[in-house]
């Protein structure tokens, strides 16, 4: 039982970033002195069943997690968003695990498979931000306070946007690698044109100023591909990599480190997620991961031609959208 525990614990101490003594974490998540925590994690003290879900509940993990080696056995946590407050605790959430990622330093890295574009890009203008917020919270989500209602700027919180600019520039301090393919912006574009076709913008000008902000995120990410660094900073010219594909990816997937602690997140239902640290999982993950970006084609750094030839065709399908809708 006792040799369990300390095994159990010992898994639990992977999933922090090593920030802090792991005991005054523990310490603090159960709301005891650091020599009690100490005690449990060496064996002495059996922790309670209330003290066992705590744990679980701050790492977000199941109390099965030392069955994680068995093959085939993967455990999820997955988040449901049904109404504005787990919308905005899933921001606030997001941002936190960022943030705890650059702190991090080069420990850190993010490698991001984008079936669409990668959602931290989204964050950044705020029309544009406001329009895939509205769009998740009412078409994907179904989050009652929208039903019925058209889009409009002010009805997106100001919270929402504040925290959602805040990921992105977080996003810009931690290393990542992107492989896109030619229709990563696609399902974003088919979005605008929706809403556009079925008359649910409250003001008709606002779809102009959308596709403007996004042409200029694309030509953003463009210049940062350039550069290598999403904070345009050619002294930290290594954080940012592109790769194209075209292999058809399927689905969002992302692979996070942080030294040795692995986490996958995988899309599902359109906009939520599942999450998993099961090592094997994420092992096979990144395996998957370097195979497509052996087969893929580099657009980031000295790459002019490919990544001029990739942005043109995507910047193409935006003129041909405004065509559309002027």
């Amino acid at each position: 039982m006792m040799e369990t525990q300390i095994q159990f614990l010992q898994k639990i101490k992977h999933l922090s970033l090593g920030l802090y003594s792991f005991a005054d974490e523990l310490a603090e998540i159960l709301g005891l002195s650091s020599d009690s925590a100490y005690r449990r994690i060496r064996g002495e003290t059996v922790l309670s069943i209330d003290e066992l879900l705590k744990i679980c509940r701050h790492y977000k993990v199941s109390p099965d997690i030392l069955n994680e080696s068995d093959a085939g056995f993967v455990n999820f946590h997955y988040n449901l968003l049904q109404n504005e407050k787990d919308f905005e605790n899933y921001l606030t959430s997001f941002l936190a695990s960022l943030q705890s990622l650059k702190k991090a330093g080069k420990l850190a890295k993010i490698i991001y498979a984008a079936d669409d574009v990668p959602i931290f890009h989204h964050f950044n203008f705020t029309e544009h931000a406001a329009f895939k917020m509205f769009y998740w919270a009412k078409s994907v989500l179904n989050i009652n306070v929208f039903a019925g209602k058209k889009f409009s700027h002010a009805l997106i919180r100001p919270e929402w946007l504040a925290l959602g600019r805040q990921i992105y520039e977080t996003y810009c301090q931690v290393p990542a690698i992107e492989i896109w393919t030619e229709e990563s912006l696609d399902s974003t574009l088919k979005q605008i044109l929706y809403y556009w076709e079925s008359g649910l913008f409250e003001n008709p000008k606002d779809v102009a100023v959308i596709i403007e902000q996004t042409e200029k995120m694309i030509e953003l990410i463009e210049k940062q591909a350039e550069i290598g660094s999403k904070t345009l900073d050619v002294r930290h010219h290594d954080n940012f990599l592109m790769y194209q594909t075209e292999i058809q990816i399927g689905n969002n997937c992302v692979l996070v480190t942080a030294g040795t602690q692995k986490m996958v997140y995988i899309r599902h239902q359109t906009f939520n997620t599942l999450r998993s640290t099961n090592p094997n999982f994420c092992n096979e993950t990144e395996q998957w991961l370097a195979n497509e970006i052996r087969k893929s084609v580099p657009i980031s750094g000295v790459a002019e031609k490919q990544r001029y030839q990739f942005f043109q065709k995507i910047k193409q399908k935006i003129h041909k959208l405004s065509a559309k809708i002027q």
